[in-house]
């Protein structure tokens, strides 16, 4: 298998081969000394670190025998291909910081500081150690681990002067995950601020508060040494101004998020413009287009983002195209509905995954096995160490030609990511995907059988399989920024819109917002508007209310009330787009004292350029973060600290106080809180006790929580943060519709991660604040992505929307 020609001499290996000491020329007449001597024990060190250090491929051959799939040619050569597209999307993701160059912080130089992509390998159960936490140096099992957060992320001395928006949360798991795993071991995570990111974050967060084994310290790191002898690593940092010292058996670097090595040169060959991180450059309200048109960018190309944010902005990228494209896509007719083929008897196959029943607690796999036994149609049941590897999808293919199986039913770990792994791993073979913790959670044997019983149901071969026609036109939920996008991402497709808003007019709160960071916001919602409002494809339905919901996807027929007359829509696809409402504070004398007001409100008099006050306080936090809305509102920080900087456009000299728990402004909005901190903003960590009277005028007490001292204030302002609470009809809404609410009143997605626009009911969408906190960006890329997922169930169908 080896060959020469496979054998490159490739220029950057780090150091060239260590030369075999040879007998001298003279010494070897007349007898039969060995010519090569063999590597002393030096150069032996030498050629292993060489070696070791390379890897790069020496033409062994062994990879090209491996490979089942015949995917390895070792004399490929690069060759360019030409394309003619209509339309490029830019997906390159984002590359993790290289800790190398925080030498300071001891990585590379100590055995025990790793980074935070390391230590969710040594977590991992097919990582380095098989799950068990063990540390590099001597194989011990830690009892003290450090994690150090920001590294490589906002610091303006690397160019990195933003949040990379995971790295808390990433942190977060990681240390409950390894506390769950060593009962007896205590971690501090060393912060400068935690900002938990996406849905649910905030509950995770106070998770790991309430865990005993994990301390929250704020600090800036200062040094870092490591004992020669037990490989501890002692770490110096400040924190509130005093100067400590802490050891640590583990230190993990939560490494920040930074574009992409290939975002230059991307760039330079598409011709779009960059922002000054090399992330590309997009607005909040076309969160997934270039400065090029018909070039749209998606994922963390744009920033730095989590799992679901990066599926949501692939579908909204695609749906973008799937607009440009909507005139040159052909007509796919629908074969007669009813027309079936002779029925085979079915033949069924269950397969469970061991990792899948250990990993997801305490599972009974063999109770699963046993109820599945009692189904008439398995002929076989199986199980496997891994279903997703090489060796698991062989043991099913076998199976399923030796049984002569013609439907199988899978039960791997994680449903979402195993798939398209299974969908087509037997041929014609029909498959089902359950997750086997969601089998396990049945109460009784009962409700196993029924679920398998419904996955048999669903298994119906593509002759079996009845084709539904299907309505093609969309029923979109609300008249806000969200529904607007979504109706006019649809139309734009070639589809009808029905665009339902409860109130006269269309806007939900862009009516009232005046800026939106830095753009001139009424304009761009006076463009929105016209489009909305020109489309001969969106029929606008004011004043209405949805009474009723009939019907399954491809096929809804909906009850709609407008001013009292009831009619019907037909739709192939429902989206909820309800948004969300300003929580209308009962506290701090609002209502009561024309001091006190809240942010939209200060936007107004910004907007007419009637602020005076010579002293400011802004409250964060209002209505949110507490027991009734234990949520983060997402948008309150930046809004309030783009407000502050308005006002010192007005007024430089204006005292302005922000009191907050903890500022949470993520990726580029990091820039405006620095911002904030050269104009002079004092930010003061406060603890949820404010007190605010009425005593000739405003005052304010509170206990700076870093200093430990009572600050007294007397503004002239003050102005409240109001979070944003679900809407109350949200529980009817849901009911009408068959769908859930989560626990916080907003509406409960299919899957958080792959999912986050989807129903479990199929063919009902949600996007925005419907589904959750969120920015504005965020907001309208789950817009245009359930235009998208909408079009593709409505391109099967034909003819006209009624």
């Amino acid at each position: 298998m080896k060959k020469s020609k496979f054998i490159t001499d490739f220029k950057d290996i780090p150091a060239p081969r260590q030369k075999m000491p040879e007998l001298p020329l003279g010494e070897r007449q007349l007898n039969f000394k060995e010519v090569e001597l063999g590597f002393t024990e030096e150069i032996a060190v030498k050629e292993a670190k060489r070696c070791l250090s390379c890897r790069r491929c020496i033409g062994c051959g062994l990879c090209l025998a491996e490979c089942d799939q015949k995917a390895i040619e070792y004399d490929q050569s690069p060759e360019s291909i030409k394309l003619n597209v209509d339309s490029i999307i830019l997906a390159p993701g984002f590359d993790e910081f290289d800790p190398n160059r925080k030498r300071e912080l001891g990585y590379g130089k100590c055995f025990n500081v790793v980074s935070s992509i390391e230590f969710e390998r040594i977590l991992s159960p097919t990582g380095p150690y098989g799950g068990l936490i063990m540390r590099p140096f001597d194989g011990e099992i830690p009892k003290r681990i450090a994690f150090v957060q920001c590294v490589g992320s906002r610091e303006e001395m690397l160019g990195a002067n933003f949040c990379s928006n995971l790295c808390c949360m990433q942190s977060l798991k990681e240390a409950l995950t390894a506390c769950e795993r060593i009962p007896e071991l205590e971690v501090k995570i060393l912060h400068r601020g935690i900002r938990p990111f996406g849905k649910g974050s905030e509950s995770y967060y106070q998770k790991a508060l309430k865990q005993e084994k994990i301390e929250f310290a704020g600090a800036e790191i200062s040094g870092v040494e490591e004992n020669p002898e037990s490989g501890n690593v002692t770490l110096s940092y400040s924190n509130n101004g005093q100067a400590q010292k802490e050891e640590f058996d583990l230190v993990v670097l939560a490494v920040g998020l930074h574009s992409s090595n290939s975002a230059r040169s991307l760039s330079r060959s598409t011709r779009i413009r960059l922002n000054k991180y090399s992330f590309g450059s997009t607005t909040a309200l076309s969160p997934v287009e270039s400065t090029e048109s018909g070039i749209f960018t998606a994922g963390g190309f744009n920033a730095p983002t989590d799992l679901s944010g990066a599926v949501t902005q692939g579908s909204a990228a695609a749906a973008k195209v799937a607009g440009m494209i909507s005139s040159k896509r052909g007509k796919t007719p629908s074969p007669p509905g009813g027309e079936k083929q002779t029925v085979e008897v079915p033949r069924v196959g269950v397969f469970f995954c061991q990792y899948g029943a250990r990993t997801g607690g305490d599972i009974d796999l063999e109770r699963l096995k046993r109820v599945a036994s009692q189904l008439p149609e398995v002929e076989y049941i199986g199980e496997s160490l891994f279903l997703c590897l090489k060796f698991g999808r062989e043991e099913i293919q076998n199976r399923v030609v030796d049984k002569k199986l013609n439907r199988i039913i899978v039960s791997p770990c994680y449903r979402q990511t195993h798939t398209a792994l299974f969908e087509n791993i037997a041929g014609e073979v029909e498959v089902e995907i359950i997750d086997i913790e969601e089998l396990n959670e049945m109460e009784g044997d009962a409700q196993v059988k029924e679920k398998l019983e419904v996955a048999l149901a669903n298994l119906k071969s593509p002759r079996e399989a009845e084709v539904k026609p299907v309505a093609p036109a969309a029923l979109v939920i609300g008249g806000g920024l969200c529904g607007m996008t979504a109706a006019l991402d649809i139309a734009n497709q070639g589809y009808e819109v029905h665009l339902l808003e409860k109130g006269k007019k269309l806007g939900g709160w862009l009516q009232d917002r005046q800026y939106l960071l830095g753009e001139e916001l009424q304009d761009r919602f006076q463009g929105l508007l016209t489009g909305v409002s020109e489309n001969e494809k969106i029929h606008i339905h004011l004043n209405s209310k949805l009474e009723n919901v009939d019907g399954e996807l491809g096929e809804f027929k909906s009850t709609v009330s407008q001013n009292g007359k009831k009619t019907m829509v037909e739709s192939g696809v429902i989206i909820v787009a309800t948004g969300a409402e300003d929580y209308e504070p009962r506290e701090f004398l609002y209502g009561k004292h024309k001091r006190v007001i809240t942010q939209t409100e200060l936007e107004e008099r910004l907007h007419r350029g009637e602020v005076s006050a010579s002293s400011v306080v802004m409250i964060q936090c209002v209505g949110s973060r507490n027991v009734e809305h234990p949520y983060c509102s997402r948008d309150c920080c930046r809004r309030a600290i783009e407000n502050c900087l308005k006002i010192k456009n007005l007024k430089p000299k204006t005292e302005i106080y922000i009191l907050h728990r903890d500022i949470r402004v993520y990726d580029f909005s990091e820039d405006v809180y620095s911002e904030a901190l050269e104009n002079g903003v004092q930010f003061i960590t406060v603890g949820t006790d404010i007190a605010v009277r009425d005593e000739d005028g405003v005052t304010i007490t509170v206990v700076d929580v870093d200093s430990q001292k009572e600050v007294r204030l007397k503004p002239e302002l003050v102005v409240l943060s109001a979070g944003i609470v679900p809407p109350a009809g949200n529980p009817d809404l849901a009911a009408i519709l068959g769908v859930s609410a989560d626990s916080d009143g907003f509406f409960q997605e299919a899957e958080a991660k792959f999912r986050p626009v989807e129903f479990e009911r199929e063919g009902i969408f949600m996007c925005g604040l419907a589904y959750s906190p969120m920015s504005t960006g965020e907001c309208v890329a789950q817009a245009t992505a359930v235009a998208g997922k909408s079009g593709l169930v409505l391109l099967k169908g034909n003819g006209k929307a009624k």
